[in-house]
């Protein structure tokens, strides 16, 4: 069930955003608790009604995650967490595709990935990466059984980061990588903050509109979302 929206999928996307935009917004204790149960049990109930697992379970973590944040009470991010999350998001986005062969351990891994591993590796080696990209069309035509996965007339590109890499380029594509990095590590005095942008970023490797900022608002907030916090802490 797709409850108005043209797939599952976009209907997750949807509400995992607003679920990011709920938790950052919250500001009184014993409200996070109620609202961290309530959005516990849609998620759960979302999940039943329309199947859509990336999202819901991402929603669910995130939930679970900023709980802990409060219960242990952490107020920042060690360096080496920072690191260990950008190196290992990126690993587990980026190399899985372009080693990717038919062999049994990426075909198990692709199926779990619900075959966008293979997915990138045909976007890849039909259309190529190029230096200042190409526009091309984010679905093409395929009747082949490729990577041994499934026979579909129709592939999407449906990961934020190759969609980036094909459609603008090599050289844009590590300027956002680093980019990522600079919010993840500015961010590391804000717990909470930093764990909804990794979510984002996980995200990306399932949803090809997950670095779209009309759709995860929760992008453009940086420096600003810093200034805010700080203010309150010493309203406080």
């Amino acid at each position: 069930m797709t409850l108005g929206f043209s797939s599952p999928n976009t209907f997750g996307t949807v509400f995992f955003s607003v679920v990011l935009d709920i938790l950052i917004l919250l500001k009184d204790k014993k409200q996070k608790i109620l609202w961290y149960l309530m959005l516990m049990v849609i998620s759960i109930i979302f999940f039943k009604v329309t199947d859509s697992r990336t999202s819901i379970y991402l929603s669910i973590i995130v939930i679970v995650g900023s709980l802990l944040l409060n219960w242990l009470k952490v107020v920042k991010i060690p360096s080496l967490v920072v690191i260990g999350s950008y190196i290992g998001v990126n690993i587990i986005n980026i190399l899985p595709p372009l080693l990717y062969k038919p062999t049994n351990f990426f075909v198990n891994l692709n199926n779990l990935f619900s075959g966008r591993i293979a997915m990138s590796k045909y976007f890849i080696d039909t259309i190529g990466v190029h230096w200042f990209g190409s526009s091309v069309s984010e679905r093409l035509n395929n009747d082949l059984f490729y990577g041994h996965f499934i026979k579909s007339e129709l592939w999407i590109l449906d990961n934020g980061y190759f969609r980036i890499l094909i459609n603008q380029g090599l050289i844009f594509f590590l300027l956002f990588l680093v980019i990522l990095y600079i919010k993840l590590y500015n961010n590391r005095n804000n717990p909470l903050l930093f764990l909804l942008f990794v979510s984002i970023f996980i995200f990306g490797i399932f949803e090809r509109y997950a670095f779209n900022p009309l759709v995860f608002s929760l992008l453009l907030c940086d420096d600003m979302n810093e200034v805010t916090f700080k203010r309150r802490k010493n309203e406080t």
